[in-house]
């Protein structure tokens, strides 16, 4: 497969209740002899104003800094030896956001989803609700909502209608900063040409339709960066109006 290109493009907005925005992004990437490499990651953070904040904020510092000063060196490695550390970053995190919350005598925690880069291959790492989307001649979410409902409507206990309405939809069985038991759910994929991938927090797709997100970041339409930008915007300004009390975040990357 030749080298890919990408085009990425991202919003976040804190919504028309929340008074801080406590979503936060990480978009890296590079060029190397080998083909592109990339870091992509959504946080969502919970518990109160500041500790929301904190926590999704710390997890994404964290990320950058391992990206910036150990990715190059293990990729030399090999892929493999990147993928681990990752891992292990995201382990030392959750240790690091659970002590703190402890010393402080808090509770706070975040999501993640974040999708590694390594050429033609995709690592996708999943703790939460926030989401892994593709985009080409349909729509597929590529990450598992790790929720009491998602629970519930795998073992047939509930549908996915009464999963949109239920009181415990917005209880999450896994976060980082809140257990030591945390697990992230780890998957391969391959990185495929001509295609869209889209990260965001749940306040992205709460309000709209598969239909809806194809319309609106399908890769036909979306051959530029000038293009997903205005995309993007719009359909978070769409979510506001339909009166979704989260914060809102997309990153959108364009394979070609």
């Amino acid at each position: 497969m030749g080298k890919m290109n990408f085009i990425v493009s991202y919003n976040t907005d804190k919504g028309i209740r929340k008074l801080t925005n406590q979503d936060a992004l990480l978009m890296k990437v590079n060029n190397t002899t080998n083909g592109r490499v990339g870091l992509f990651v959504v946080c969502d953070g919970m518990g109160g104003l500041e500790q929301g904040e904190l926590a999704s904020a710390t997890v994404i510092r964290g990320l950058d800094k391992w990206y910036e000063e150990e990715f190059e060196g293990l990729l030399k490695i090999g892929a493999e030896e990147a993928r681990k550390s990752l891992v292990e970053k995201i382990y030392k995190l959750n240790s690091l956001l659970l002590n703190y919350s402890l010393k402080n005598n808090l509770k706070l925690g975040t999501t993640l989803t974040a999708m590694l880069v390594i050429y033609d291959n995709v690592t996708i790492f999943q703790v939460g609700d926030s989401r892994l989307y593709k985009f080409k001649d349909n729509i597929e979410v590529l990450t598992k909502d790790q929720t009491f409902v998602a629970r519930e409507v795998e073992r047939g206990n509930i549908t996915l209608e009464e999963a949109k309405r239920h009181p415990r939809r917005n209880v999450l069985l896994q976060c980082i900063g809140a257990s030591p038991n945390m697990q992230p759910v780890i998957t391969e994929s391959v990185l495929e040409k001509d295609t869209v991938y889209m990260l965001c927090s749940d306040g992205m797709y709460h309000e709209l339709t598969d239909n809806e997100f194809y319309e609106f970041f399908n890769p036909v339409v979306n051959i530029n960066e000038k293009v997903m930008n205005e995309n993007c915007k719009a359909a978070v300004e769409l979510v506001k109006n339909r009166m979704e009390k989260d914060n809102i975040s997309v990153i959108l990357i364009r394979t070609s």
